[in-house]
């Protein structure tokens, strides 16, 4: 026998999840996990191998007359922890040859206990009874539980062993002593002047002294049964040097580690001004000149200059400022600029603002007889002189001088 077409296999599967027919029976008649229930061969079942073969009969031919089949792979599977698989009672011509799931007896805690645990074919056995503490030993030392017995004791637990506990109930014939966590009244900001005893708790009804209000803080904790200890002033930070990133609290006190940054009067100003906490922030004044302005206002030590004062034009009067403009002070336009004389000299550097103009090239002269003047001086150019033509050398001469 082939393996199936794959076209087939997958048409089979749909038709195996409900119970087989005549017409689904032949896609599933090769699949693997499948029970084969044989007519035309011995009344025995054959499991089919992974490559679609049957295991037994050995030649192959008993899956020929295979009538019915079943799927166990997942529609019998069963939760192990919850059920177990029953095939004592299964008949011969059931289709479900592996059985049903069936749920575990539960055990009655405090009732019955588990004797013999379950498999996945054979149930859970609660056939124990739990113990009864008696006279000879009347009080529960260990509480049953659903696989183990109650254990009893001559000896009852008289308080709690566990350090921070209290004992809430006493030791019975069938409970165990009931201990309890000591209230924490630290986090709830009290403390109890009551300590504790083996069976009481704490009573929280003090608060805590707020050792802050008094401007101080305390070196020991405060306790359960013990209020904290205000014995140690607050270190008092200067305001004008320093500043803390660690504030005090109950049990430590500030840290002015930190000093404070100072701006410099005329280049920067305080934009935000520092706390016990925080430090001073500086910004830098703002620059009015390359925007030819100049600010009336004179920045302090919180405050900027405002840029909104044009620079004086000095040049549109003739003047010129020795003294220079400043980011709070205009030109001052007081100095009469130097002129050039055309035909004698003329500028060799123009004037600006804070300049004035220089004078400093003489103009060039032309030679009778053998330069003439081509360009105009003036007072900012020089005179232009150009060789006279050589008319010999043309074999010509000149009727004009």
């Amino acid at each position: 026998m082939g393996r199936m077409p794959s076209a087939v296999l997958a048409a089979g599967l749909v038709g195996c999840l409900v119970a087989p027919t005549t017409a689904a029976l032949e896609p599933c008649r090769y699949m693997p996990g499948y029970i084969i229930k044989f007519w035309s061969c011995p009344p025995t079942s054959a499991m089919c191998n992974m490559d679609y073969t049957c295991m037994a009969p050995a030649d192959g031919t008993g899956c020929c007359g295979a009538e019915e089949a079943v799927w166990w792979n997942n529609a019998h599977a069963c939760d192990f922890s919850l059920a177990y698989r029953n095939s004592t009672s299964v008949a011969s011509s059931s289709v479900n040859r592996l059985g049903s799931c069936v749920n575990l007896t539960a055990c009655t805690l405090g009732v019955t206990y588990q004797s013999t645990a379950p498999t996945q074919t054979t149930d859970r056995q609660c056939n124990r009874t739990v113990r009864q503490c008696n006279t000879s030993a009347p009080y529960q030392d260990l509480a049953p539980t659903l696989v183990s017995d109650r254990t009893c004791t001559a000896t009852p637990k008289r308080n709690c062993t566990v350090a921070g506990q209290y004992r809430l109930a006493r030791v019975t014939a069938t409970s165990d002593v009931v201990c309890r966590p000591l209230s924490d009244c630290l986090s709830n900001g009290t403390w109890s002047p009551t300590p504790p005893t083996p069976t009481t708790d704490v009573v929280c009804d003090t608060n805590l002294t707020d050792c802050l209000l008094n401007g101080t803080w305390s070196s020991v904790p405060p306790t359960i049964s013990s209020d904290v200890v205000c014995a140690h002033p607050i270190t008092p930070c200067n305001r004008n040097s320093t500043y803390s990133t660690v504030l005090p609290t109950f049990t430590s006190d500030v840290e002015c580690a930190h000093p404070l940054t100072n701006c410099s009067a005329g280049t920067s100003f305080q934009t935000t001004a520092p706390s016990t906490t925080s430090n001073r922030a500086c910004a830098a004044v703002a620059d009015c000149l390359p925007n030819m302005t100049w600010s009336k206002q004179i920045p302090t030590y919180t405050t900027d200059v405002v840029c909104s004062t044009n620079l004086t034009n000095c040049s549109a009067t003739g003047t010129y400022s020795p003294i220079p403009a400043t980011v709070t002070s205009d030109l001052l336009c007081n100095t009469t600029l130097s002129q050039c004389t055309a035909g004698s000299n003329y500028q060799s550097a123009a004037p600006t603002w804070s300049t004035d103009r220089l004078c400093g090239h003489n103009d060039t002269v032309c030679t009778a007889g053998t330069t003439y003047q081509t360009a105009t001086p003036t007072t900012t150019t020089n005179r232009g002189c150009t060789p006279l033509t050589n008319c010999l050398a043309n074999m010509t001469w000149s009727s004009a001088l």
